[in-house]
């Protein structure tokens, strides 16, 4: 998780910095050199004023912006860590409430006890960067260094948020309804892009009738979400039990969406090609999570289904967004903080596990792979 120790440029001007001088110094020098050697008309003018504008851009782009982005930055980063450190009772207090035989509760506290363990390094690498002068920014390895220390810094301030969520869904503490709609945010959000899915797919005449029976089903899972709220509410269902039913949901969804996708691209194929299957296969076959690099972002939003029977529906029936925090959830995806340390790994779209990953990189491949089925 720690970046490494950002190096001061020790008085050296960055090599990049260098360039980037000499470049702009050219394209200062020769608007000059054109107004005293030549006796310029308008044309010669308006060469020389772009010619100066180009020099302006690259000494604020290149020059000027830099430093100005890094401190910004860095300001982010140390104002995380300052919440970090200013929660860290409150969070000690959360993760004790937290029961430690269950499964969720264990998985968030894994991940609290690896943040915890890299805190001081942290914090350390970012006073060093906050010693960094002006020219060092200009050098690409502090820019790295520092957008990873970023990340490492909100990871500190995220977990955090888990932590309390789970505290308060596992014992049902006041507040309990809060982190489980937050729970809900990551599967509410892909039964969004599983009806856009099956919206795509019935637009294909072949396979039309295969979405419809699938849009049925997706509103019944969204139903089944409110129930599952409401068993909690009554006590009827535990918190881990009611979190067991997101995991195999999550996994329902997947191996839906998955299984749509294969069927539609088949009726879709002229009589003896293959090639938008063979194309999905393939991509789909090197979905490994968390450490692939192609990993997809929950936005955050969801919408509801299209009844309009959502609570945050508007007075004129369109549906509006709902927010939750993806960083804060309980039950895993592509980008929770502390994600390796948990030791889940991802085993195929249809196993049920504390881990959601977004089926908008189903649609994605859906999309591609017709397209070069029809080629």
């Amino acid at each position: 998780m720690t970046s490494p120790p950002p190096r001061s440029s020790g008085g050296r001007v960055p090599p990049a910095l260098v360039t980037d001088g000499v470049i702009a110094a050219i394209f200062f020098a020769i608007p000059l050199a054109l107004i005293i050697m030549l006796d310029l008309d308008l044309e010669g003018w308006f060469i020389v004023v772009a010619l100066a504008a180009l020099g302006v851009l690259i000494v604020e782009h290149e020059i000027v912006a830099p430093p100005r982005r890094g401190r910004r930055m860095l300001l982010k980063a140390q104002e995380s860590y300052a919440r970090a450190e200013a929660d860290a009772g409150v969070t000690s207090a959360d993760a004790a409430r937290i029961p430690t035989g269950d499964a969720h509760g264990a998985q968030v506290l894994k991940r609290l006890r690896w943040y915890e363990g890299r805190k001081r390094e942290t914090g350390e690498v970012l006073a060093d960067v906050g010693r960094m002068r002006w020219i060092d920014w200009h050098d690409p390895a502090l820019s790295e260094a520092a957008a990873k220390l970023s990340d490492d810094v909100s990871g500190l301030s995220a977990i955090n948020d888990a932590v309390r969520n789970a505290a308060t869904l596992l014992t049902r503490a006041p507040g309990w309804e809060d982190a489980w709609e937050n729970e809900c945010g990551p599967l509410r959000e892909d039964l969004d892009i599983f009806r856009e899915l099956c919206q795509e797919v019935g637009d294909e005449a072949p396979a039309a009738p295969i979405a419809d029976s699938e849009l049925g089903w997706a509103r019944a899972c969204g139903a089944r979400l409110t129930a599952l709220r409401a068993q909690l509410a009554s006590g009827a269902l535990a918190p881990g039990a009611a979190l067991d039913e997101l995991d195999a949901m999550a996994a329902e969804i997947r191996a839906r969406a998955d299984a749509l996708v294969r069927r539609a691209l088949a009726a879709e194929a002229l009589p003896g090609e293959e090639a938008g299957l063979a194309h999905y296969r393939e991509y789909i076959g090197t979905w490994k999570l968390p450490d692939d690099d192609d990993r997809y972002e929950y936005s955050g939003t969801w919408q509801g289904d299209e009844t309009g029977v959502s609570p945050t529906a508007g007075e004129d029936g369109e549906r509006a967004a709902v927010s939750y925090n993806p960083a804060a959830t309980i039950r895993l995806h592509d980008y929770s903080p502390g994600i390796r340390a948990a030791g889940i790994r991802w085993q195929g779209l249809a196993t049920a596990s504390q881990y959601s990953s977004p089926i908008e990189r189903i649609l994605d491949a859906y999309l591609e792979s017709r397209g070069t089925g029809k080629k």
